[in-house]
């Protein structure tokens, strides 16, 4: 069965039930992969916060920091100032638990040379 519709030139235009279900299943996979998305910025804005406030802690100033991070140095002072930094180590050694961040390996497939732990680039000055 086929229902009519109105398409954007004005024209009438027929959709099959498949081509109903076919455009929802679209939709669900869109919205999971934006869902997922949004969990992962969350995520990665977390671990960032909590790399800002152990910066702080071993004494990195925070204009440093900001020209490191990419952020303006009140925007570093903002979230360093607000940051619960033993939530925050809670929260990604459950996140590491999981896997978080994925393995390098995966992450850069084809023999691109990574950075061992503890070992940053340098910002530009």
């Amino acid at each position: 069965m086929a229902s009519s519709f109105l398409n954007a030139a004005g024209t009438i235009g027929r959709v099959t039930i498949n081509e109903r279900i076919e455009a929802g299943r679209r939709e669900r996979r869109v919205l999971a992969r934006v869902s997922r998305a949004a969990w992962r910025l969350e995520q990665a804005e977390r671990e960032r916060t909590w790399a800002l406030v152990s910066a702080r802690a071993e004494g990195i100033s925070i204009r440093t920091l900001a020209t490191a991070a990419g952020l303006s140095p009140s925007r570093v002072h903002q979230l360093v100032a607000a940051a619960d930094l033993d939530a925050l180590d809670a929260a990604l050694g459950e996140l590491r638990a999981a896997g978080w961040p994925a393995s390098r390996r995966s992450r850069f497939r084809g023999g691109c040379r990574t950075r061992r732990p503890g070992q940053h680039r340098r910002p530009a000055m």
